[in-house]
């Protein structure tokens, strides 16, 4: 397996995780986060953090990107499982 070349990945410990609701009129009535709490990202937050995991529209952020983010979010965690098991009995 490759290392991940990425220096501040650990940096995502400290990005807040936020609740919002869908505007009105962005998704249907009957979809079931229809006027339902959704936890979600920041793209100009994960952008301070990690540009490579964020869509950018001539220049300007536009949102996150689950294909790169997700990925490095499983790194973190096999990374911290991996120190977990050092502490095993």
């Amino acid at each position: 397996m490759l290392p991940l070349n990425i220096d501040n990945i650990n940096s995502l410990y400290d990005l807040d995780v936020h609740t919002f609701r869908y505007k009105e009129g962005y998704i249907e009535t009957t979809d079931e986060r229809y006027l339902q709490d959704i936890p979600g990202l920041i793209a100009e937050e994960l952008d301070g953090i990690l540009p490579i995991a964020v869509d950018h529209i001539n220049g300007n952020v536009e949102m996150w990107n689950n294909q790169v983010l997700v990925p490095c979010l499983l790194k973190l965690i096999q990374d911290l499982n991996n120190r977990l098991k050092k502490f095993e009995v």
